[in-house]
C-alpha cells in the first residue's frame, strides 16, 4: 500500500473538475466508482485527494484542506482511506482481496465513508481486476472507489462501463477533432477516432496523414471482420500486410482494435460510430471473451515499447488471436 505522502495543492486542479464535484455532492449523487483520467501522475494524485477530502471533510462549506479529516487524508493517516499505487507495486488478487475484506467491515470515522484509490488501474493484472469487478457491482454502503489512469484506453471496459469517467487529459478533444475536420477533411467518426489514438497534436501530425489513417484502419477492420468469420487463411493473409507496418503504425492499428473491441463490448458504438452493424457482429461473435482479446493487444503494445522483433511480435498475436 501506498506510505509516501505529498501536500495537496488545488492550483492544479481545473474549474471544470472542481465544479463537477461540488455538483455530485451538492445533489448527493456522488459515483460509488470514479475513474480520473490524465496523462500526468501528479494531477490524477491531487484530484483523487481533493475528491476524498470533498467526501470525508468535517466543514459544509470547503475547508480548503485545514480540517482533521482533510488532514489526516493528505498525510494518508485516515483509516478508512487506502492507496494503491500500481507504479510502485503490481495490483494482485490477494491485493485486491485485502480491501474487500477490508472494506466489508465497519467504518471506523464518524463519517462513515469508506475510500479506496488505486493509481494507474490499467496495470492492474486481468485476475485482480476481474475480481474488483464483482466488488464494482455490488459495493457496501458508503463505499466509493476511486481509480486514476493515464492511459484509458488500457483500462478494462467492464471497469469503465461500472464507473464515471473524468478525463482531465491536456488535449482538448473538441479543439484536435476541430483542427482535424478543418485542415485534414477528415470524417467526425475518423476525427473521433484519431483523437482517442493520440495524446496530442503534434503526435498526430508526426504520425502520418489522413491516408495512412484510412489505410490502417480499413486493416484493421478487414481483420476483424475475418475473425468474426472465421476467416483463418485471410487472417493470415493479412498478417503480411501488418508485418510490414513501421511500429507507429502497428502501434494506430491495435488501438484501433481496442476501440472496436470497446464498442462491442458495450454493444453501443462510441467510436466507429457508423459501423453499427459491424459492431453487433462482433459483439455476437466474441459475447464475453472481450477482457482476453483486449489483455492479447495490450500484452502487444506493451511489448512494441521496447527493442522487439516486430515480425515475430505480430506472429504471437495471430497466434493468440486464434485462440480466442
Amino acid at each position: 500500500m501506498e506510505s509516501n505522502t505529498r501536500m495537496l495543492n488545488v492550483k492544479m486542479l481545473s474549474k471544470k473538475f472542481i465544479t463537477t464535484i461540488e455538483n455530485y455532492l451538492i445533489n448527493n449523487m456522488f459515483p460509488h466508482s470514479l475513474i480520473i483520467a490524465s496523462n500526468s501522475d501528479e494531477i490524477n494524485y491531487q484530484s483523487a485527494i481533493y475528491l476524498t477530502c470533498r467526501l470525508i471533510c468535517e466543514d459544509v462549506i470547503w475547508c480548503e484542506g485545514k480540517c482533521n479529516n482533510c488532514q489526516r487524508v493528505i498525510s494518508n493517516s485516515y483509516p478508512d482511506f487506502v492507496i494503491l499505487n500500481l507504479c510502485s507495486e503490481k495490483l494482485k488478487k490477494e491485493m485486491v482481496r485485502e480491501i474487500i475484506s477490508k472494506f466489508s467491515l465497519s467504518s471506523l470515522e464518524v463519517t462513515n465513508k469508506k475510500i479506496y484509490l488505486i493509481q494507474n488501474i490499467e496495470d492492474g493484472s486481468l485476475e485482480a481486476n476481474n475480481s474488483l469487478l464483482k466488488f464494482l457491482e455490488e459495493p457496501p454502503i458508503n463505499t466509493y472507489a476511486i481509480f486514476t489512469s493515464k492511459s484509458i484506453n488500457r483500462v478494462l471496459p467492464t471497469i469503465i462501463s461500472r464507473s464515471q469517467v473524468l478525463t482531465l487529459l491536456p488535449i482538448d478533444f473538441e479543439i484536435v477533432m476541430t483542427k482535424l475536420i478543418n485542415e485534414w477533411k477528415v470524417t467526425f467518426e475518423d476525427a473521433k477516432l484519431i483523437s482517442n489514438c493520440f495524446s496530442d497534436w503534434n503526435e498526430i501530425v508526426a504520425n502520418g496523414d489522413y491516408a495512412k489513417f484510412l489505410e490502417i484502419k480499413l486493416l484493421a477492420l478487414d481483420f476483424i471482420t475475418n475473425f468474426i468469420n472465421d476467416n483463418n487463411e485471410d487472417n493470415y493473409l493479412l498478417s503480411s500486410k501488418i508485418n510490414k507496418l513501421e511500429k507507429n503504425y502497428l502501434s494506430l492499428f491495435w488501438k484501433l482494435i481496442i476501440l472496436i473491441m470497446k464498442d462491442s463490448f458495450l454493444e453501443l458504438p462510441q467510436y466507429f460510430i457508423t459501423q453499427q452493424k459491424f459492431i453487433k457482429e462482433v459483439t455476437d461473435k466474441i459475447a464475453n471473451k472481450q477482457n482476453y482479446f483486449l489483455t492479447v493487444i495490450y500484452e502487444c503494445l506493451e511489448r512494441l515499447k521496447f527493442p522487439v522483433n516486430k515480425n515475430l511480435l505480430v506472429d504471437y498475436f495471430i497466434i493468440m488471436m486464434l485462440k480466442i
